[in-house]
């Protein structure tokens, strides 16, 4: 008499590592470049239609592969598990939900390339009076940030063009050479 069982195991969702604002800064080719976080509706809705973009500014191609985003809040992270890689000057437009970006006109664009990650970090949340938004290299190293709003007072030691402004509703914030700017028209740099 053969016997089979099932076992069940529970395997512990991966560690990411902390950032603080001693976390070494170490830029490569992968730049946070837009994001937005004001949007009308209720809180769900909000969050649902968050977005931001990653450029790959290099002249090569870069694998995101191992890089993990964050809000630096407990659930507000996901590493990126499989190869995605980004050409030369490509960007890369993160969103929470894609059936509620493409509600907005600028997210019409057939060409934006999307990832949603909403289903890997339901809890990352821009917060509309402020937060932070890093992403973090393979090993560790913070290769960009922004923080904004009522956060700037916890990451004083970032570097001035790491903070932005706020923004109102139908705006986004762009990174320019100088920092953070207010966008009238999201994603038209792209």
């Amino acid at each position: 008499m053969v016997v089979r069982t099932i076992v069940k195991q529970s395997v512990p969702a991966p560690v990411l590592a902390v950032i603080t604002p001693t976390t070494p800064l170490r830029p490569g080719a992968l730049r946070l470049v837009e994001f937005a976080y004001m949007h009308p509706g209720n809180r769900w809705e909000e969050q649902a239609s968050e977005w931001f973009a990653v450029k790959n500014c290099g002249d090569a191609p870069e694998n995101m592969k191992g890089y993990v985003i964050t809000d630096c809040d407990e659930g507000g992270a996901f590493r990126i598990t499989k190869d995605l890689v980004l050409a030369p000057q490509e960007v890369l437009v993160f969103c929470h939900t894609i059936a509620r970006f493409r509600k907005y006109a600028y997210a019409q664009n057939p060409y934006l390339r999307l990832f949603e990650y909403g289903p890997l970090a339901g809890r990352l949340n821009f917060g509309n009076r402020g937060d932070e938004l890093v992403l973090v290299d393979p090993q560790g190293n913070c290769a960009d940030q922004v923080v904004y709003g009522q956060r700037t007072a916890r990451w004083k030691t970032w570097p001035a063009e790491s903070k932005a402004p706020n923004h109102k509703v139908g705006q986004s914030l762009v990174k320019r050479a100088g920092g953070w700017e207010v966008q009238d028209k999201p994603l038209s740099d792209w």
